[in-house]
């Protein structure tokens, strides 16, 4: 048996995603026999045929980008030519990069496949001079996976020296429309990249035979002792950053072959978090990939790193920054450092410190202020209230009105929530769209280029979608496929089409609150009415009567209540809570924090970190400063370091083992309650022991058998590696998956 092309891996690295299905075939080759046959024997039966036995042809690239695709690079190379002619495999460097009687090269597309073959940014083109041999067209071309059935669309063509290049799974419709028997040239189009024939994905099947159809690799091969039929030989590695992505949420992956096109995000305000992915081809073992943000001012905001944990054709790995207060305004760079070469991706801030009408945001001299120029919605353009409707607010505290429709008014908040916490907010109803009319005026009143949270869901029956956990949807305008891992409904700006997020992503919701008939009881107007456990004249929450006429409590009274993060009795700011009831990070807190040189979780000095979270230079033979890293202290004859980075386990180990860095071994009892007594409350690391070669046997990394161990919970096969309570000490086993920071020794014995 022998599997067919494009083995694509989407490794996960940092990103708390799970790992893409890899995709593989098992059947024949990935031109069956009987469609070769079949072939060969058309083309000796043309009079243009030739046969000779010498092969002198040089080939060049047989593909190009077109236009301005958003892939900086296109490829990766999934497959290569089977050199070995028995049931075993051997690549053209010996390796294992193929299958068993793989008759050419497969050029798969990289990153987002199937949106380039959509878009068309990828041509095939001809190798060499010749004449066209063979073709087929118009036949399916979005096959997922293996179908010994199906037919491809492709070009063969015969070259000067009776040599033949084969191209093969064209998109349908593509193919040239020169006939067999015309002439083509070096570079010119044969057809677009597709997935017809046997095939999982987008990729081009590239093939050379001699005059008598015997396929012979064109690469070539110290350890074949072959020479190459290229004019520029690719690598056999070619590690590469084929692309950098910036956008405003984590992507969400398409079933295949529904194109997965990430939602890319160029403008950034303070408060805003980007996610930026690098996307790689030919990833490393242990190859460091380095990534920082850099702002208009040329200073590095955010730095991180990552390492591959095994060699993967096609990998990619993402982190996310929330743009502080403080953020400087202008064009940023998304830089990757990678394999000796630089990639940067360029994106820009937006400077909210200059109020102005319309920013959202009501400054001096502001009576209101909506987030737009436009008149006639409660808000005028230069941000005096208007009379709206004499039965609809026009005022919510924490929220700027949209407008008004249907006896309903919209507002959107002022804050990003959890979808949960919007839901749960005593502001009103998130808005609950029942027909295309209210979804497009909705739409038609959103800023520009954002997406919002609406009151759907299927987080309490997945599949079962309800508005705000009750009524079941009349209407709907979904353009993502639901998946297990996102519940929460979302409403793009720009198209009306709505998507689902998970729910650990923040957004700004909008809320739907009815107008009241003109006799109804309103809240704000001052009486105390059927319903209302306060009104004091207004719509503000915060001063004892909410938005909603319901008695509040107030931020400072030591209680957390609804909307508060935090509530230590005091409304002064700087000591972990903040005047507004918000979690504030101090130093102290174990979170290093852009003005923070280290942040070791105490406010002690003489440790290598200060009091005010400055490093220090301590007495010692030991280091207490590593990059990437922060100081926790030091034993008798180590220092102990906390990596500033999630990762899984093997990740981790590559990591410092790349940079001679061994995770912490833990000798005794005393060893154990030092390195506690310097974490962070509340967290768990990972230590350098695991069972992951063999189950059941505990090693230190380092291959040595544990002398001491303080496990608090059984082993199971599917947690390996190992980790610290912060709290107790003790130690548990996570999974392969599972990403934490990290904790490094360095012996610095005399």
């Amino acid at each position: 048996m022998k599997f067919c092309l494009a083995v694509l891996i989407f490794a996960v690295a940092g990103c708390g995603l799970t790992e893409q299905e890899v995709q593989q075939k098992i059947g024949d080759e990935c031109i069956v026999a009987k469609e070769r046959a079949a072939i060969e024997k058309s083309i000796s039966l043309n009079p243009t045929y030739q046969t000779q036995s010498l092969v002198n042809t040089s080939f060049e690239w047989p593909l190009q980008k077109v236009g301005s695709p958003q892939a900086d690079d296109y490829y990766t190379i999934s497959g290569w030519f089977d050199r070995d002619g028995s049931s075993g495999i051997s690549d053209r460097q010996c390796g294992d990069r193929t299958y068993d009687g793989h008759s050419g090269t497969d050029i798969a597309l990289w990153p987002f496949p199937w949106a380039m073959m959509e878009a068309e940014v990828v041509e095939v083109i001809a190798a060499a001079d010749g004449i066209i041999a063979a073709k087929s067209d118009g036949f399916f071309d979005q096959y997922c996976s293996w179908v010994a059935s199906s037919t491809a669309n492709y070009v063969v063509i015969q070259h000067g020296d009776g040599s033949f290049s084969w191209y093969w799974h064209l998109k349908k419709d593509s193919v040239t429309p020169k006939m067999v028997g015309d002439s083509v040239v070096l570079g010119e189009y044969l057809g677009l990249v597709g997935s017809s024939g046997v095939s999982n994905g987008p990729h081009l099947h590239f093939e050379v035979t001699d005059s008598n159809f015997v396929s012979f690799d064109p690469f070539s091969s110290a350890c074949h002792g072959s020479d190459t039929s290229w004019v520029d030989e690719i690598a056999y590695e070619d590690p590469n950053v084929n692309q950098l992505v910036i956008t405003a949420a984590p992507i969400i992956w398409q079933q295949c072959p529904a194109p997965s096109n990430p939602q890319e995000k160029e403008v950034f305000v303070p408060g805003d978090r980007g996610y930026f992915y690098g996307f790689f081809r030919d990833a490393q073992l242990a190859e460091i990939q380095s990534f920082h943000l850099e702002g208009s001012d040329g200073l590095v905001w955010k730095s991180w790193s990552n390492v591959a944990g095994d060699y993967y054709d096609s990998y990619w790995h993402y982190s996310s920054f929330v743009f502080p207060d403080d953020a400087t305004h202008g064009q940023w760079k998304f830089v990757a450092n990678y394999a000796g070469s630089t990639v940067t991706n360029t994106f820009s801030v937006e400077n909210l410190s200059v109020p102005s009408c319309g920013d959202g945001n009501v400054d001096v001299g502001e009576d209101c202020d909506d987030g737009n120029s436009i008149d006639g919605d409660g808000c005028s353009s230069t941000c005096v209230q208007e009379a709206i409707g004499t039965n609809c607010s026009s005022q919510l505290t924490g929220f700027s009105l949209l407008g008004t429709s249907n006896d309903s008014a919209y507002f959107l908040s002022s804050t990003k929530v959890t979808w949960i916490d919007a839901q749960a907010s005593t502001a009103g109803e998130m808005v609950q769209i029942d027909d295309s009319q209210e979804n497009e005026f909705l739409r038609s009143l959103l800023p520009a280029g954002s997406i919002f949270f609406i009151g759907a869901s299927d987080h309490l029956v997945e599949q079962q979608f309800l508005w705000n956990e009750s009524s079941s949807l009349g209407y709907s305008n979904w353009e993502g496929q639901n998946t297990a891992d996102n519940d929460f409904a979302t409403i793009n700006a720009w198209n009306g089409k709505w998507a689902l997020e998970s729910k650990w992503v923040e957004r700004y919701y909008v809320v739907e609150i009815p107008c009241r008939a003109s006799d109804a009881p309103m809240c704000g107007d001052g009486t105390i009415e059927a319903g209302e456990e306060c009104d004091d004249g207004n719509l503000a929450s915060g001063d004892g009567c909410s938005s909603n006429c319901t008695t509040e409590n107030l931020c400072g009274n030591g209680v957390v209540d609804t909307m508060e993060e935090c509530d230590d009795g005091n409304v002064a700011s700087g000591d972990g809570c903040s005047a507004n009831c918000l979690k504030e990070r101090i130093c102290g807190d174990g979170f290093l924090d852009t003005n923070e040189e280290c942040d070791d979780g105490n406010v002690a000095s003489g440790d290598g970190c200060s009091s005010t979270c400055l490093a220090e230079v301590i007495s010692s033979s030991c280091p207490n400063r590593l990059p990437g890293f922060s100081h926790l202290g030091d034993g008798s004859t180590s220092s102990y370091f906390l990596s500033d980075h999630k990762v899984n386990w093997l990740n981790a180990i590559a990591a410092a083992n790349a940079m001679n860095w061994p995770l912490v071994e833990i000798e005794d009892a005393q060893e154990n309650e030092l390195i506690r007594s310097w974490l962070a409350p509340g967290s768990i690391f990972f230590i350098g022991a695991s069972d992951h070669i063999a189950e059941g046997a505990l090693l230190w990394h380092s291959g040595t058998p544990l002398q001491y161990a303080n496990l608090e919970v059984s082993n199971s096969a599917d947690g390996d590696f190992m980790t610290i309570n912060a709290w107790n000490g003790k130690w548990a086993l996570e999974s392969k998956w599972v990403e934490r920071r990290y904790i490094v020794e360095i012996n610095c014995a005399p």
